[in-house]
């Protein structure tokens, strides 16, 4: 039998190994310009996204239940987020179809570290779009 092995790298930079100098710090007048562009900032409700919501909160909670995940929900005025502390995620089975669920649902999906070192994977649920300068950032009708 062959085997097979793929190993691709794309050059990302360790954190710890960038230079101080390197890095863009933002002038002032970047920053009174993304606070005037914050400004411009208008969350417009999607009523099926607001109904369907419950039901994404809901399929969260179960999960967490049934598979003893822990998990923490937060409501903001344009979405819900669903952030779980992860070492290692193992799905498989059952567990993997119903996160699948999940997932099929969400607008977006994060990794990341935290300060404390621990891995976070945050879901995203849009139950508003959200507009800049009048333009359209999300696309969710």
């Amino acid at each position: 039998m062959d085997k097979f092995r793929f190993n691709k790298k794309f050059g990302n930079t360790d954190s710890s190994q960038v230079n101080k100098k390197d890095i863009n710090t933002p002038k002032l007048d970047d920053f009174e310009n993304f606070l005037k562009k914050l400004e411009t900032r208008k969350a417009v409700p999607v009523s099926r996204r607001i109904k369907e919501a419950e039901t994404f909160v809901a399929m969260i909670i179960e999960f967490c239940d049934l598979f003893e995940y822990d998990m923490e929900i937060t409501r903001s005025d344009s979405e819900i987020s669903a952030i779980m502390k992860i070492e290692v995620l193992i799905l498989s089975g059952y567990c993997k179809d119903y996160f699948n669920r999940i997932l099929a649902m969400a607008d977006e999906i994060n990794i990341h570290p935290n300060p404390q070192n621990e891995n976070l994977l945050i879901i995203r649920y849009y139950t508003h779009e959200v507009f800049f300068d009048g333009k359209k950032t999300r696309n969710i009708e």
